[in-house]
């Protein structure tokens, strides 16, 4: 079955997608309900949410991202994401060697990752794990950290500290997704890694 939230982002990282985002930027500087309806009227066929969405989002991601007018993101995920300085200083500890960005979010560890070596993304998210690739140039992989191979030698793990209903972060131990066994049998089935906590 076809995802169509993961289709409609996919659609915003098309050439043919710049008027959109041009027209969604402007409207993200200051958001009414009647520019939201002029940007639809004008794209009929278009994710217009989304585009403003991601619109919103690099607007607001030069505090983590040199140059964030490339990358695919949204709001939550640029909260959650790692600054590019903070992810260039972590991935430069990693050497050259395969690793795993689990738990992967928009990417902002693995863009660093990359950078230095190979890198494969694993979120369960479609979307993010889609954009994470798309920024970091990454292999992809869409499926829960808890279930998913170890099959290179690193192992880089942002668990979860959000209740995604909520939106609250939590400070509990309890609370990571995966959970802290989860965290230990992936760091003994890899040769080394970080866990972000």
């Amino acid at each position: 079955m076809p995802d169509r939230r993961l289709d409609a982002w996919k659609s915003l990282d098309r050439p043919e997608a710049a008027p959109l985002l041009h027209a969604a930027a402007a409207v993200a500087g200051g958001i009414t309900p009647a520019s939201v309806e002029q940007l639809r009227r004008s794209f009929p066929e278009a994710p217009a949410t989304e585009a403003i969405e991601l619109a919103t989002a690099r607007g607001r991601a030069s505090g983590k991202f040199a140059d964030p007018s490339g990358l695919m993101l949204d709001r939550a995920g640029l909260e959650q994401a790692t600054s590019e300085v903070v992810a260039a200083w972590k991935a430069a500890r990693f050497g050259a060697a395969p690793v795993l960005d689990l738990c992967c979010g928009i990417g902002g560890d693995a863009m660093a990752l990359a950078r230095r070596g190979p890198c494969t993304v694993v979120d369960r998210d479609p979307v993010r794990a889609w954009m994470a690739g798309v920024n970091a140039g990454a292999s992809v992989r869409t499926e829960s950290v808890e279930t998913t191979l170890i099959d290179h030698p690193l192992v880089h793990l942002d668990p979860a500290r959000r209740d995604e209903a909520s939106g609250r972060k939590s400070w509990r131990l309890e609370d990571l997704v995966p959970d802290l066994d989860s965290i230990r049998r992936i760091l003994n089935e890899a040769e080394g890694g970080a866990v972000k906590l």
